[in-house]
């Protein structure tokens, strides 16, 4: 192997995206409230909630601030979650 070839694999490979507080939230409540957490915020139907209301649910329920923003940005895949998905 090649002194380059070496060095470059010492480097962390990079990120491209914005980093995911929703990703972060799934991650930070128990796995019982998981399922529902993630209905809730994935939720694209005609019926679903805002991503206020569902922010200041979170907040309420777990006592974890999440903003509108990251809820929005997740929902459209906009976030490191939905590029890793595409």
């Amino acid at each position: 192997m090649t002194k380059i070839e070496d060095a470059l694999k010492k480097i962390p490979p990079t990120r491209k995206g914005s980093r995911c507080s929703v990703a972060a939230l799934y991650a930070a409540v128990p796995e019982a409230e998981r399922a529902a957490l993630k209905k809730a915020v994935e939720d694209i139907g005609v019926n679903r909630t805002p991503a206020l209301g569902l922010s200041l649910a979170i907040s309420s329920a777990y006592g974890i601030d999440v903003h509108r923003a990251s809820l929005d940005r997740h929902r459209r895949k906009d976030c490191l979650c939905g590029r890793i998905e595409r």
